[in-house]
């Protein structure tokens, strides 16, 4: 090893020890540990300045001979024996007293030497597939047990690289693996090997470009720190101008930030079958079309499998390759029978499998790619490798973030991730950044709109929903975003027109007609209403929204024998409900079954006693059975609690009956007023009071003395609006 090469292994050590300290320091709070730590941080730096000031001397002396190029001469050669004696004489020469220039003109003998010796055994290997095979199977031990790659292995990965003709696709893809996985296995850094990652990136051939970008971010969340001192950050940076590159982050960073690599499927024991055992090779390996070992599959099974049917299936499904090829090998040795299974929405099991197949399609090839080494180290775990995977990790929050990303990239993970912890003052912030950058950014206003959604501002978030409808006039989902917030705005006509167009792109969709009949309840076109919750209900018959305004419905029509029949199947969908309880409460007290109702309000209160609208119903029903003590405490305890705001103009009603019924006309006057002062719409108040009628003739209050309070809070009203 040569005196440079000492001085800059030296170096790489002093900046990892600087590395160390500085987190070191960062990580505790002993006053004590922190000076031990800043001690040793000015002795590194102390040391790495000196080692640069050192090889920059080196440097120097070895270029003091300008002009001169030692290559010249071996360029020139051109049989083995002149190479032979050429290396051999310069050999004998090589003393302590040679020049760097007499030195590397020998090594440049050596590797042309190797290179002719060994051309026609490379001519061989192309040539024979066996051979091949097993130069790619081999090439991908050496890479992986590299801990720094030497010259002649280098060389091969480039012919691999290169020579298109000779080499496929998946030999590339092997070799990429191989690259990440070394990257990820050895503690000491090689710059070359992310180097070749990005030569293979940057040749953009499909299938192999998106495993490169996979193992490139992979390795320099691992390695962020040491892709400047290798000068590594300029070929990175050059990723920014590339639109599919950016896209791909995208979405590997989305698969990362949400860990949904953990939800990949693979069966029980799957890495204790002997395929996978024999070397990380067959983890990685991918599953292609054409495989002669597939094929062969087929020769040996003693099941009656379509060949056809099956390879479609196993080409065309997004599972992990390893996966696939255990499959194979399990049908092959006939340990695993094929038989078709339909799906049960009610397995969990289904389900899960379900989800992570959508999740690989969606995300296709990355969730897959990403899923590998998930999987490979789950199975061998390694320290450093887990905080990959252990945590969730976005690059808008790591040093890669000015390195790898286009701002307009840095932007979107940073207001993902703003989205994501619910800060969407923050995110919306982000999100118009963005739009200066690129003003018809589809992606910045769908998410501008959800944030004003989750802040239940659905009328700033329809001004973007329009503005997404002049791109996309055809949008699904833009639609029902639309009708869903004008019904929020309770502009119920506009929102049906909206919805009606969106069931028009996609018919019979749940969500649609559900809320197209919720609009008509809000406009009390009860049958109506009734009509679409039931063409919902065909479609599940457990929808608990359709189910909710149904029984809505037949409450407010005045027939509590339907209402009860839903709230009925609310409770029996979910028993444990506060709000199916406090349901199923009102309908037993309006058929006047008051024990059950009283028993059912006592068991929601119990289990919801925060909830202004529990207590509202449990104080509404003390009223209906006359227990006006506790009715009195529950409606003051509803309008005590937090979100009671929709309820106060039905509480102080109900208070107000209370008094009246109890001849305490002037306090029943006082909450009557404070009762409709609440209402926005005078008619609303009006059917509300008149809700209540039958209750007063129970209570002896004559009708005419309940019609004239009704006008008095009626002219009350107006004189005050």
């Amino acid at each position: 090893m040569s005196k440079i090469e000492q001085k800059r292994i030296q170096l790489q050590e002093w900046h990892e020890k600087l590395d160390f300290f500085k987190e070191k320091e960062a990580q505790t709070s002993d006053l004590d540990q922190q000076w031990s730590a800043r001690k040793r941080m000015k002795e590194a730096e102390q040391n790495i300045e000196k080692l640069e000031n050192e090889i920059k001397a080196l440097d120097k002396i070895s270029e003091r001979k300008e002009g001169i190029n030692p290559t010249d001469e071996v360029s020139n050669i051109e049989t083995v024996s002149q190479a032979i004696d050429l290396y051999l004489d310069g050999l004998e020469k090589l003393d302590h007293r040679s020049s760097f220039e007499e030195l590397e003109k020998t090594e440049q003998l050596r590797y042309k030497l190797f290179e002719e010796l060994f051309s026609s055994h490379k001519d061989k290997i192309k040539s024979t597939s066996i051979l091949q095979n097993k130069f790619i199977y081999t090439l991908f031990e050496n890479i992986f047990s590299a801990e720094k790659l030497p010259t002649l292995i280098i060389n091969d990965i480039n012919d691999v690289r290169t020579d298109k003709e000779s080499y496929k696709h998946y030999d590339r893809s092997i070799i990429v693996s191989a690259l990440t996985l070394s990257v990820l296995s050895w503690k000491v850094f090689d710059p070359n090997k992310i180097g070749l990652l990005i030569d293979f990136l940057t040749d953009y051939e499909k299938g192999v470009w998106e495993r490169s970008l996979t193992g490139i971010i992979l390795s320099s969340i691992m390695h962020q720190n040491r892709l400047q001192r290798y000068q590594l950050t300029g070929r990175l940076v050059e990723l920014q101008k590339n639109e599919k590159i950016q896209i791909g982050i995208y979405i590997i960073d989305t698969i990362l930030r949400n860990q949904l690599y953990k939800n990949v499927i693979f069966p029980k024991g799957f890495e204790k079958e002997e395929f996978l055992n024999d070397t990380p090779y067959n983890w990685f390996f991918p599953f292609y079309e054409g495989n002669p070992n597939v094929l062969e599959m087929f020769k040996e099974t003693e099941q009656d499998i379509d060949e056809n049917d099956f390879l479609q299936y196993i080409i065309n499904v997004p599972l992990v390759s390893s996966f696939k090829y255990t499959l194979c090998n399990g049908i092959k040795n006939n340990q695993i029978t094929i038989s078709k299974k339909s799906f049960d929405k009610n397995s969990a099991e289904d389900l899960a499998r379900v989800y992570s197949l959508n999740m690989a399609s969606d995300f296709e090839p990355f969730y897959n790619l990403i899923a590998e080494y998930y999987l490979y180290f789950k199975f061998y775990p390694k320290d450093r490798v887990k905080e990959i995977f252990e945590h969730k990790i976005t690059l808008a929050q790591t040093k890669l973030k000015n390195i790898i990303l286009s701002k307009v990239q840095e932007l979107k993970l940073s207001a993902d991730l703003l989205f994501e912890k619910n800060e969407y003052n923050s995110c919306i912030k982000k999100l118009k950044e963005l739009l200066n950058i690129e003003p018809n950014q589809l992606s910045a206003l769908i998410q501008i709109s959800e944030c004003h959604e989750e802040k239940n501002e659905f009328s700033e978030a329809l001004s973007y929903h329009y503005e997404i409808e002049k791109n996309k006039p055809n949008n699904y989902v833009n639609q029902l975003r639309i009708g869903f917030c004008l019904n929020q705005t309770k502009q119920y006509k506009k929102s049906i027109e909206y919805l009606l167009k969106a069931n028009s792109i996609k018919p019979n969709k749940i969500k649609v007609i559900s809320l197209i009949g919720n609009n008509y309840l809000k406009l009390k076109d009860f049958q109506k209403s009734i009509e679409f919750h039931e063409k919902a209900l065909q479609i599940d018959e457990k929808y608990e929204f359709s189910l909710m305004d149904l029984n809505t419905c037949y409450s407010t029509l005045k027939k509590p024998e339907l209402a009860l029949k839903y709230s009925k199947k609310l409770f029996e969908i979910d028993p444990e409900s506060p709000d199916n309880i406090i349901m199923l409460a009102m309908d037993y007290a309006e058929l006047s079954d008051y024990e059950k109702a009283s028993e059912f309000a006592a068991k929601a209160f119990l289990l919801k006693s925060d909830d202004s609208h529990i207590a509202f119903s449990y104080g509404r029903i003390m009223f209906l059975i006359k227990d006006f003590k506790k009715a009195k405490i529950m409606l003051n305890k509803s309008y005590n609690m937090k979100n009671s705001k929709d309820f106060h103009g039905v509480i102080w009603g109900n208070l107000g009956h209370i008094a009246l019924f109890e001849k305490e006309v002037k306090i029943a006057t006082e909450y009557y007023k404070k009762c409709v002062r609440e209402f926005d719409d005078i008619n609303d108040f009006s059917e509300k009071f008149d809700t209540d009628l039958p209750y007063a003739l129970k209570n002896g209050i004559s009708k005419t003395e309940y019609e004239r309070i009704k006008q008095d809070m009626i002219e009350y009203w107006r004189e005050n609006n």
